[in-house]
């Protein structure tokens, strides 16, 4: 094997890793985001409606 078949497949097996792992993360931080922004858009919100935003924020990140 050349030295850049060899550069090639180690590229491809960081990228198979790390791209899942950072659209999962994105994904996480737009859902954390957008809970607490629905919870904080309420006129009527409640303290028990923040600690749940904020639980479930926790629960997805």
């Amino acid at each position: 094997m050349s030295a850049w078949t060899i550069r090639i497949r180690i590229l491809l097996g960081f990228s198979a890793i790390l791209i899942p792992l950072a659209m999962g993360a994105i994904t996480s931080s737009l859902g954390c985001s957008s809970i607490n922004r629905l919870a904080h858009l309420s006129h009527e919100t409640t303290d028990q409606d923040l600690f749940m935003a904020d639980r479930i924020a926790d629960h997805l990140a």
